[in-house]
């Protein structure tokens, strides 16, 4: 056999990106936000054999090596590569979140599906806000039925289930039950690992940064 029948007949494993909001996520709720991240990786690796990725693991730690200078850029890079060679995007929408919102529409423009996933944690529902458009109108700010997450993120073409979940387990459970419908379906998509080109990137700039 050679090597390239031995290639080709190695398993390849379906990826999964794990999105959620970080940076301005309430304080007093990133543990349980944490828990429900590993939870959601420990469920797609154990039971389906996936490989989940997600910016606790797969991004946040490698900015680390870099100067605050050049984190935006390759955050950019890491995040947008982590979605465009994974077959599926769960998404945590519980908390607004600029950085969720870019993974979502490049997943929409990749044709990658989304599961959304969001939980009232009484700090996040959406205030009522009426205002007078300039025809002295009466109007409502469009909130959608939970005031959880934007009614425009809802809309986006690659959400394929959304799911409001209760606790922890809640959430796996409901997870697992339409993981299981929706994997077999999915197809390993052909694409070039720029996320791996990446990390070779931010090698050499940490590097440089540490011999400058």
């Amino acid at each position: 056999m050679n090597k390239a029948e031995g290639r080709r007949m190695q398993i390849k494993k379906k990826q999964i990106f794990i999105g959620s909001a970080l940076t301005h996520l309430p304080k007093e709720v990133f543990g349980e936000y944490k828990a429900l991240i590993y939870r959601i990786a420990d469920l797609v690796e154990e039971k389906y054999s996936c490989v989940p990725k997600y910016a606790l693991e797969h991004s946040d730690p490698q900015l680390a090596e870099l100067r605050q200078t050049q984190r935006p850029d390759i955050c950019y890079k890491l995040d947008r590569y982590l979605v465009e060679s994974s077959e599926l995007v769960i998404a945590e929408t519980s908390f607004p979140s600029i950085g969720l919102g870019q993974e979502l529409q490049i997943a929409e423009y990749a044709n990658i599906p989304v599961i959304f996933l969001y939980k009232d944690y009484q700090n996040n529902i959406a205030n009522e806000k009426n205002y007078q458009s300039k025809s002295n109108a009466n109007h409502s700010i469009e909130l959608g039925k939970h005031k959880i997450t934007s009614v425009m993120a809802l809309g986006n073409p690659a959400k394929v289930h959304e799911i409001k979940y209760s606790n922890l387990d809640d959430a796996i459970m409901k997870l697992d039950s339409y993981l299981c419908q929706i994997l077999p379906k999915l197809k390993i998509r052909d694409k070039h690992n720029k996320y791996e080109e990446t990390l070779s990137e931010i090698r050499k700039l940490s590097t440089m940064t540490e011999y400058a």
